[in-house]
């Protein structure tokens, strides 16, 4: 891969997990903080793993490619795990507050 991407995928990582957080912390309340942030602690592992299989490829590949991968595109599976419970969570229950069933009679 071009160091260009190299790069960039290591400073959207960065920015990733900070905003990830926000975004959790905004969507959802309470025990639903803590599942957003544990399922994007085990988006991390996927994460890592196609950012290594990216950046360690090609033949070119240095000593640090597996940065990219633990800086860049691990910490965006987590915001992406995270931020997409969080979002998931809010949509489903968006509808739900303040209604009852009731048979009627």
């Amino acid at each position: 891969m071009p160091d260009s991407s190299f790069e960039l995928a290591i400073v959207a990582g960065l920015l990733s997990f900070p905003v990830a957080v926000v975004v959790v912390a905004l969507l959802v309340k309470g025990r639903h903080v803590a599942i957003a942030f544990v399922v994007g602690f085990f988006c991390l592992v996927p994460g890592y793993m196609v950012g290594a299989d990216c950046f360690c490829s090609s033949e070119g590949a240095g000593n640090l490619c597996g940065l990219g991968a633990v800086f860049g595109t691990a910490p965006l599976g987590f915001a992406i795990g995270a931020s997409g419970y969080a979002m998931l969570r809010r949509f489903l229950s968006r509808g739900t507050k303040g209604t009852t069933l009731r048979r009627s009679p």
